[in-house]
């Protein structure tokens, strides 16, 4: 369900936008009723200043209060608090608790009041019951009275007002409700506003899928312009192009290998056919039919040398090859290569040296796999080395490889070639590769060796570097783990 990334980018759109409307609705909600009852209860304060300026202090030392005296020498106009249940009401207290006046809209009805607590904290706002079953916002609040000049004594007064808020809350609850039934919808619509932004955003994308569905192994040298490429999709056509770079050097590698390999086969097929052709024409004498088998099997041998490398090669690459490792002491093993080839050098007029690190270092590998190596490495220093020249073989280490260093005063490879003589059947030219050596156990004339080379050397979690200058020589340095 969530592989598809337009639902995942729906899903937390949606998800982002859901807890940000029902955060915004909840605080929208409280915050609109909290200023609501803060305008009730500003209001309610202000009726207390007012009431208090209605009280009276007579000359008598009598207290009363002008909504409520009992003097009849004028008339006043009737007020919200003489309408029975009006929703306005006020009581007023002496701070003994006894009552001073009460709005004639409570009637009988007296609003809860706690006189200790007026008196120690001075004022409080509580919620409360009215006579109509309405609900109250209560103010209760203790008021000072300063005396006449005829009564010094000032006079402590609790004075409560209180309004009915069911209109308040009549009006809280029907935004509550709107929030409640608007968000739902909101973020219905907000999801479909998701698919078309995720739709919309992932087009390039598909734009890109078809580009590179577009490349086969008939065009691999198309590629993605990344200069028409959206920046967020300018990465991955980098990382694809050079996916396609590999991709056609494997291809022109693969090509090129069939059609050396194809060469390569096809000489030793031609001159096995044609001698046999011409050997079928007319009786020959033994020495004749001799002479040609040996020819055919001198031939079949070299058919099937070439086969045996590109088993081997086929083998290491999918790590198939059978590999007995073992602790392998480097001074001992290149020593045996050196002494293998010394003749060879000898013949050549070439002086060839081995030597060992001081102390003695080991890897963990396949003896037969590193004489290999170390013949075919050899055996290339020696080619494409003058008379007079040098080979000196080195054991080197560092903190955690063991380094086999071959240094040889040859001819050198152009450094333009240095990263193809590793390729299958790659030669150099042709007056560098005509000269052959004695029979070694290398690979002289199939452009396979250091391809093998590289491939044990990596199966034993190993690398190679080689640096040459033209004239001057090479240096093959392999580098294994080392053994502790």
């Amino acid at each position: 369900m969530f592989n598809s990334i337009k639902l995942r980018l729906t899903v937390w759109f949606l998800l982002i936008f859901s807890i940000y409307s029902i955060g915004f609705g909840f605080y929208l909600y409280e915050k609109q009723k909290w200023a609501s009852l803060s305008a009730v209860d500003r209001y309610l304060n202000n009726q207390s200043q007012m009431l208090t300026g209605l009280i009276e202090i007579y000359k008598s030392g009598k207290i009363d209060f002008e909504l409520t005296e009992e003097e009849t020498n004028y008339e006043r106009l009737t007020t919200l608090y003489e309408i029975p249940e009006s929703g306005h009401y006020y009581q007023i207290y002496f701070s003994d608790g006894s009552l001073l006046s009460t709005s004639p809209s409570l009637g009988s009805f007296h609003l809860p009041v706690s006189i200790e607590k007026a008196l120690s904290e001075k004022q409080y706002f509580d919620f409360g019951i009215g006579p109509g079953g309405e609900r109250l916002r209560i103010y209760t609040k203790k008021f000072t009275i300063s005396g006449s000049d005829l009564i010094t004594d000032n006079q402590v007064v609790i004075i409560q007002t209180a309004e009915q808020i069911e209109d308040v809350y009549g009006f809280i609850n029907s935004l509550r409700n709107h929030l409640i039934y608007s968000i739902p919808v909101i973020l219905f619509i907000a999801a479909l506003g998701g698919l078309l932004v995720a739709w919309i955003s992932l087009i390039p994308l598909k734009d890109f899928s078809k580009k590179v569905s577009d490349i086969s192994h008939k065009n691999l040298d198309k590629r993605i312009g990344k200069e028409k490429t959206v920046m967020e999709l300018k990465e991955l056509a980098g990382s694809f192009n050079n996916t396609l770079d590999n991709l056609e050097s494997s291809f022109e590698q693969q090509k090129r290998f069939i059609s050396d390999a194809s060469h390569d086969l096809k000489t030793p097929v031609s001159v096995i056919k044609s001698h046999s052709e011409i050997q079928l024409r007319k009786e020959r004498s033994p020495d004749e039919y001799k002479k040609t088998l040996k020819t055919i099997l001198d031939h079949s041998k070299r058919m099937e040398g070439l086969i045996e490398r590109l088993l081997l090669i086929s083998r290491l690459e999918q790590k198939r090859h059978p590999m007995k490792m073992k602790r392998i002491l480097l001074n001992a093993i290149t020593g045996e290569s050196v002494s293998m080839l010394s003749p060879v050098a000898e013949i050549k007029g070439i002086r060839l040296e081995s030597m060992p690190c001081p102390k003695d270092i080991y890897i963990n590998g396949d003896k037969l796999s590193i004489d290999d190596v170390l013949i075919n490495v050899l055996d290339n220093a020696l080619k494409f080395t003058p008379e007079g020249g040098s080979v000196i073989m080195k054991v080197l280490e560092t903190d955690s490889e063991a380094i086999i260093e071959v240094t040889d005063t040859g001819k050198g490879i152009p450094e333009d070639r240095l990263q193809s003589i590793f390729h299958r059947f790659y030669r150099l030219d042709a007056s560098r590769t005509r000269e052959r050596l004695p029979d070694i156990k290398s690979n002289n004339g199939y452009g396979l060796g250091l391809s093998i080379v590289m491939e044990i050397i990596e199966n034993h979690h190993g690398r190679v570097e080689v640096q040459s200058k033209e004239g001057k020589g090479t240096v093959f340095s392999i580098y294994f783990p080392k053994m502790v």
